[in-house]
């Protein structure tokens, strides 16, 4: 077998293992945005369609083989976030009092 020439790039890992405290996800036609946080701090990760498509398909392989391991786990996504109208400033056409 030939010798390949494979190139690897050090990765470094920060050492402190962090928990996350919440997840946005939104996208457009180009990219999927994903923002963790994790207190009051917060990291921006860009990534193309295909590849928010091979990060799903990965963790629906490791919760399946979490759940075969250690049973079902029973979740839901939270309702959406709700948005309340609200007036703010004044109307010119509101009749005087």
């Amino acid at each position: 077998m030939p010798e390949e020439n494979v190139k690897s790039l050090p990765i470094n890992v920060n050492p402190a293992m962090l928990g996350l405290t919440g997840v946005n996800i939104g996208f457009t036609e180009e990219e999927f945005r994903m923002l963790l946080i994790v207190g009051n701090q917060a990291a921006q990760y860009l990534c193309s369609p295909k590849h928010a498509k091979r990060i799903m398909l990965l963790f629906q392989k490791v919760v399946a083989d979490y759940e075969k391991k250690f049973g079902e786990l029973k979740t839901k996504l939270p309702e959406g976030a709700q948005t309340v109208k609200q007036d703010v400033g004044f109307d010119v056409n509101r009749s005087k009092e």
